[in-house]
């Protein structure tokens, strides 16, 4: 049953990621929606992260609702398809700041929802 409502999870979120996709101005799509959408994911983490403590809620939420929302497949794509240089840059910009919202959804988690 845990698996039906991570599948009804990530299906939802999924729907959701290409609401803003389709929602995002097309000349900016291709990196900036992607970007925002794993932003606001890893931002969502860390609230998971330190306020849901039961294991199914952890998993329909961290493993369904975020796993169908952010997009790491897309983010690689997308730099498989760009020069080398822009490539390293995109990575390592999505994961910094990907690490910078988790961090900042941990401190809102602990010291805002406390």
């Amino acid at each position: 049953m845990t698996l039906l409502w991570i599948a009804l999870g990530a299906g939802i979120a999924s729907m959701l990621r290409f609401a803003v996709m389709t929602w995002w101005p097309p000349h900016f799509q291709y990196f900036t929606a992607v970007f925002v959408v794993n932003i606001i994911g890893a931002f969502i983490l860390g609230i998971v992260l330190t306020q849901v403590h039961a294991s199914f809620w952890r998993e329909i939420l961290i493993t369904g609702f975020l796993g169908g929302f952010t997009t790491f497949s897309t983010m690689m794509t997308q730099s498989a398809q760009k020069r080398l240089r822009r490539q390293i840059g995109y990575l390592l910009l999505q994961t910094i700041c990907g690490c910078f919202s988790l961090a900042l959804g941990l401190l809102f988690s602990h010291f805002i929802l406390r």
